[in-house]
């Protein structure tokens, strides 16, 4: 889906965080509401911005991140190619890096 597509949001916050298999790119939307927890959406292989509508609506009732994979979208080069289970592990890597429960 285009990025410009009318469910894309607006006003996303982008955050990078360098990590042991490389740098991860990460939109965020929406606020924190005590007893919600943050919704987390990881991109299929090479592309995220088809996942920007569900990031818009997933804004609307929490705060949504929607985290890039290293090497791919607008994340960093990881060290070496990654297997999946690497990709796992960056996803782990992430969320323990952004502390959300």
């Amino acid at each position: 889906m285009d990025i410009n597509h009318p469910g894309a949001p607006d006003g996303f916050e982008v955050t990078y965080r360098d990590l042991p298999l490389g740098r991860m790119r990460a939109r965020t939307l929406g606020r924190h509401v005590p007893g919600t927890p943050d919704v987390v959406l990881v991109q299929g292989m090479a592309v995220s911005d088809y996942l920007m509508p569900a990031l818009a609506c997933l804004g609307e009732w929490t705060r949504a991140h929607l985290v890039d994979l290293p090497g791919l979208a607008g994340s960093g080069d990881p060290p070496h190619e990654l297997s999946v289970r690497e990709y796992g592990q960056a996803v782990a890597s992430w969320l323990d890096a952004t502390d959300l429960g």
